[in-house]
């Protein structure tokens, strides 16, 4: 993990929350979110810069290690796409478009609940399903949504996969 964060003590802007309180906030997230997942905070770095007091910077990563082959990747033509996971924020299943926003002291007015709210004992339940789903060879390729979206999540994979040329897929249902 690594997290920027503003110098503690510093001026901050109006409308900004101190680094000091934003610190605490972050790290208590972190370590309960990881604890509910069953995901251990191995190693990290913590950065101090006035550029992070408006818009601090939380990286968070875990790696996680499968068998050799015991994990499909190939999208298949006629797979269906199932969506499994939380609740989303305003911002939807459009990712973090928010993100790209200038911040300033409206930010947390206008954007507040653009920002998924995870819920961890959820998640870990769906990643017990993906896990029991591979092991039954009941998918042929995963992804999440991550920042990019559901447009992101759905658009990539797909493209690996041979598709039916609109005329075509619309020839073939005229024919039917």
């Amino acid at each position: 993990d690594v997290l920027c964060f503003g110098e503690p003590g510093a001026p901050v802007p109006e409308g900004t929350l101190p680094p000091a309180q934003i610190i605490e906030g972050v790290v208590h997230g972190v370590a309960d979110y990881g604890n509910k997942m069953g995901i251990p905070t191995v190693a990290g770095a913590v950065v101090f810069h006035p550029g992070y007091t408006a818009n601090p910077l939380v990286y968070c990563g875990c790696l996680g290690i499968l068998a050799g082959g015991g994990h499909p990747t190939g999208v298949q033509e006629q797979d269906h796409i199932v969506l499994v996971g939380g609740l989303t924020g305003r911002d939807g299943l459009g990712g973090a478009t928010f993100s790209s926003l200038e911040m300033g002291a409206t930010t947390a007015e206008e954007c507040g609940t653009a920002v998924q709210i995870g819920h961890p004992i959820q998640e870990k339940l769906a990643s017990e399903l993906v896990l029991e789903a591979c092991k039954r060879g009941l998918y042929h390729a995963v992804t999440d949504c991550g920042a990019g979206g559901l447009a992101s999540a759905v658009g990539g994979p797909a493209a690996s996969a041979v598709a039916t040329p609109p005329e075509a897929a619309l020839a073939a249902a005229a024919a039917a």
